[in-house]
């Protein structure tokens, strides 16, 4: 090839100033970056613990030796109050309804260990309870609707039933 120099081409060319020694990361980022993926893993972790469906670990630690037959007992006893006060009046039939839903959710979550007091109409259809869901959602309208639909002895039968259908 004309005009091209081998020889200039293998000397190094000169690099002005001095040159500096290479210089390593500090161990700070190594730190800074294992420390930012032990909070993301403990971050889930405390997601995962905090959004556990409570059903599951209620039905597990549910007391086998659990007196079904004294808590019908009880239940039944408060059924029978509830009845007596809404015949003689010194209930309202909302209120009736209320406290029939309560005795009956009570009863179901001390004979199941599902916590059927604290749930609502919605996370009650997805155990299953539905026996005690029907009956739930029939007392709804006694509750919640500007006008009873239901009298509270048809109510109260109902709720006999779910009670007394625990074994």
């Amino acid at each position: 090839m004309p005009g091209f120099d081998f020889a200039s081409a293998t000397t190094p060319p000169e690099l002005p100033g001095e040159v500096l020694p290479l210089v390593g990361y500090s161990a700070f980022w190594l730190w800074l970056g294992i420390g930012f993926i032990a909070l993301v893993v403990v971050y889930y972790l405390l997601v995962w613990v905090f959004t556990r469906d409570p059903s599951r670990t209620n039905e597990a630690e549910h007391d086998e030796t659990m007196d079904v037959d004294a808590a019908r007992a009880q239940a039944f006893a408060r059924v029978d109050t509830i009845e007596r006060q809404a015949s003689s009046g010194e209930l309202d039939d909302r209120s009736a309804y209320e406290q029939l839903s309560a005795t009956m959710r009570e009863f179901v979550a001390e004979a199941t260990g599902v916590p059927a007091d604290h749930m609502t109409l919605a996370d009650l259809s997805r155990t299953q309870l539905q026996g005690t869901t029907r009956t739930v959602a029939q007392l709804y309208p006694g509750i919640f609707a500007p006008e009873a639909q239901r009298d509270v002895a048809a109510a109260t039968r109902d709720a006999r039933a779910v009670i007394s259908g625990w074994n």
